[in-house]
């Protein structure tokens, strides 16, 4: 599909923004990059698929289109290595897709206990927030003066963050129920639930960072989701 002859969504736009930074720093052709795009373009559902590869956290019937931003960096990392010492890919979140209002969403699912005293996955979570920012901002950047892109605020990229940006945690709710209990809480308050853990995240650098359960997620997200 030829994008630049039609109009594009906002979600489009940064697959062509992708395409065109792998097309110029990995110096392949026009005919190799839709096999790039096929290693990190999905659906929510694959997206999901746990690490045992053994459970979708969503298994809804509703297809999101996403960018697997887990699986690119895998390139990112390769161009990278060419002008740093790299020796580990930067952490990602496992999707990322942008709605018809310009609200760039990050989502990271874990089917794991999020537990109080979970050090260690909680540090996880938080890491895939900040390396995922810096990867975009890295790429937006990079490809600035190529025009690709006219919904990002290159003058104030901290002011697009904490207006456009929004974390979601996707966990289990058989595995967290008292996090499940929260978010129900929250709901019924009309107000999403943010674990004191993610509160940095929406009070210094996102518009919003909050928790959903499985069943919530397809409920309040998927199902309302529109890319144009």
């Amino acid at each position: 599909m030829n994008w630049k002859k039609m109009k594009m969504n906002n979600y489009q736009k940064f697959i062509l923004l992708l395409q065109n930074y792998l097309k110029e720093n990995l110096a392949i052709s026009n005919d190799d990059i839709q096999r790039y795009s096929i290693k990190f373009l999905s659906d929510m559902k694959n997206a999901s698929l746990n690490d045992n590869n053994n459970y979708y956290l969503y298994d809804g019937d509703k297809k999101l289109n996403v960018i697997k931003m887990d699986d690119f960096t895998n390139f990112y990392s390769q161009i990278k290595s060419n002008t740093i010492d790299i020796k580990n890919n930067i952490n990602a979140v496992d999707a990322f897709l942008i709605n018809k209002d310009n609200i760039w969403f990050l989502i990271e699912f874990k089917d794991t206990k999020i537990k109080s005293d979970s050090s260690k996955v909680k540090h996880n979570i938080i890491r895939k927030a900040y390396g995922n920012w810096y990867m975009l901002l890295d790429i937006l950047y990079n490809m600035k003066n190529k025009n690709l892109v006219d919904n990002f605020d290159y003058e104030n990229p901290t002011k697009f963050a904490k207006n456009n940006v929004v974390y979601i945690l996707v966990c289990s709710g058989e595995n967290n129920p008292q996090i499940q209990k929260f978010i129900s809480d929250a709901k019924s308050e009309k107000r999403h639930y943010t674990p004191p853990f993610m509160n940095k995240l929406k009070w210094y650098l996102f518009k919003d960072a909050y928790v959903y359960t499985e069943l919530y997620f397809e409920k309040e997200f998927v199902n309302k989701f529109k890319y144009e």
